[in-house]
């Protein structure tokens, strides 16, 4: 590794042990809510800011908001919040500066914050109410739980491939969950904004899959479903590293024999048999999230979707008819070994789709060991991106 990535992991590393403690995750009303101490690990790089941020201090300055007056509309909302959070004197507040507005799901609106001690450090705020549309099909108690397992889930998961997560309180009706975000933003962005490419070429393709594969490897290893790999939810950190994000319909399987599928996800991403609502073996829990996978690798490479190109909105029959309707197909230019792999991993079949050890045990796998091993010879990881970006290996 090169004299200055060197210096900046050592820097990581320091920054991380200095404030590696426990801390309290308290509720705020009577609801179902556990209190509890969780100790981070301060062997994991660029934790540093998620160690501190939700210690109990006394007399903290006030959380501070400016808008970009690009998303007026939600500021109102970001004000509430920072009264809720200012009238609280368990948030260690000078820590937070709400930053922007950054996305809307179906339960929840996103705020991209920093430190104002550490601002080179983002994180997410995650506002979710349960008078959302979540609650439509929720009644409270289940509400909660399903909070409190995103929450678990991810406090669970331990790897450089995996964002990690601050903590989580309650205000009222509404929970506000800090976790890691990375300074590169998500991997859609990134390939529009830093990359300004529509389509990526192979050796970019398998440099960022590989590492959502090793991050796939580790939450199947805990028994963990994603069940939202997407673009969207693939954070690229400043050292250009992936990892995946957003576990908000993620499921611990380690229970289960068997499991009664739904389509929960995104549209595009989805499998046929989420799509059926077929009851599949936990053993083959593994290939839902690289099927995903197949999806992501398809999109980047061409720029579109592999079995419906448009960006459409259909329901589960109309797009299980696109599905089983289309041929995938790949640009003649594409390699064969690409090509077999994103075909193995977009098997309509799941009984026939390529499992974790097989993938990880494919060809595609060793370029991504070698793409590793020559980005150890660059000081300027840019400039290896840079390389990425014209050529195939």
């Amino acid at each position: 590794m090169s004299n200055a990535a060197d210096s900046e992991e050592k820097k990581l590393s320091g920054l991380s042990k200095k404030y590696s403690k426990s801390f309290e995750f308290c509720k705020h009303n009577q609801q179902n809510f556990t209190i509890e101490n969780v100790n981070t690990l301060s062997n994991q790089k660029e934790k540093y800011i998620n160690d501190v941020i939700l210690n109990k201090v006394s007399n903290a300055s006030s959380i501070s908001y400016i808008s970009d007056g690009k998303n007026d509309k939600y500021n109102d909302e970001v004000n509430k919040i920072i009264f809720d959070l200012n009238n609280r004197p368990e948030i260690k507040k000078e820590l937070i500066h709400i930053k922007e507005y950054y996305s809307k799901g179906a339960s929840s609106k996103c705020f991209i914050c920093e430190s104002k001690k550490f601002p080179e450090k983002q994180f997410i705020l995650k506002s979710i109410e349960n008078k959302s549309n979540l609650m439509r099909c929720l009644n409270t108690a289940n509400f909660n739980n399903q909070i409190k397992n995103e929450f678990c889930i991810q406090k669970k998961c331990r790897s450089r491939y995996v964002t990690s997560v601050s903590g989580i309180f309650q205000i009222e009706e509404k929970f506000l969950i800090f976790s890691e975000f990375e300074i590169n933003g998500d991997l859609n962005n990134f390939k529009k904004n830093y990359l300004k490419m529509d389509k990526l070429s192979e050796s970019m393709v398998i440099y960022f899959c590989g590492m959502i594969l090793k991050g796939i490897e580790h939450l199947h290893k805990l028994k963990i479903c994603h069940f939202d790999i997407k673009l969207e939810n693939i954070l690229i950190n400043g050292f250009f590293n992936a990892k995946i994000s957003d576990f908000s319909i993620s499921m611990d399987y380690s229970n289960f024999t068997e499991y009664k599928l739904n389509s929960s996800g995104t549209q595009h991403y989805i499998t046929p048999e989420q799509l059926e609502n077929k009851k599949i073996k936990t053993t083959l829990m593994d290939r839902i999230d690289l099927w995903a996978l197949g999806v992501v690798m398809y999109k980047l490479l061409y720029g579109n979707f592999p079995y419906c190109s448009k960006d459409k909105k259909l329901n589960n029959q109309q797009m299980l008819q696109e599905i089983n309707e289309t041929k995938l197909e790949f640009e003649q230019e594409t390699s064969e070994d690409l090509k077999t792999f994103i075909a193995r991993l977009l098997e309509k079949d799941i009984e026939k789709r390529i499992d974790l050890i097989e993938a990880l045990n494919s060809p595609i796998m060793k370029t991504y060991d070698f793409l590793l091993e020559m980005k150890k010879g660059f000081s300027d990881f840019g400039k290896f991106i840079d390389v990425l970006k014209k050529e195939s290996f």
